[in-house]
């Protein structure tokens, strides 16, 4: 990876980020340590460039492609989708902490998942590769906690203050 990736990117959830902050004088106050995080995790960019590179050399033979959004093209579509072994994976990348899904968002990885396909919300490459590497099997459970998840993370994200 030609980025290094900081330890403030890899706590469990923002709350965990805050206390960190907090506990060790870091910053002084909640708003405090919110500014801090936002004007240190890289752009949403960034990370789906990472994917985008990770998948590339890691699926050989697949097809990947980037969703471009516009006028004509359907709203909700994950980042990045890939075509490999036979699988559709589609892949909505978000910044640790503040990346928000929207509402229509949620409902297109469950179709997607419900024709057969694979989507999830993701952030870095080992989360990617998990999902590559689930079994069949193993995916209905995955996939089960992931919308719990995303149904979480609805609800905490319009508790989030935004950004500048």
């Amino acid at each position: 990876m030609s980025r290094k990736e900081s330890d403030i990117e890899h706590f469990i959830g923002l709350e965990a980020a805050l206390i960190y902050l907090l506990s060790f004088r870091i910053c002084k106050t909640r708003n405090e340590a919110i500014k801090y995080l936002r004007d240190r995790i890289p752009a949403e960019g960034v990370y789906q460039t990472e994917i985008k590179k990770f998948l590339e050399s890691s699926c050989h033979g697949a097809f990947i492609w980037k969703a471009a959004a516009g006028p004509y093209s359907r709203g909700g579509i994950p980042d990045i989708n890939m075509v490999y072994n036979g699988k559709f994976y589609g892949f909505e990348v978000k910044r640790p902490y503040f990346g928000k899904i929207s509402q229509l968002q949620k409902e297109t990885i469950e179709k997607i998942n419900k024709a057969g396909g694979r989507a999830a919300v993701v952030t870095f490459p080992s989360e990617v590769a998990e999902i590559i590497m689930t079994s069949d099997a193993e995916w209905k459970g995955f996939i089960e906690n992931h919308y719990k998840f995303l149904e979480r993370e609805l609800k905490y994200s319009k508790n989030i203050p935004e950004g500048e």
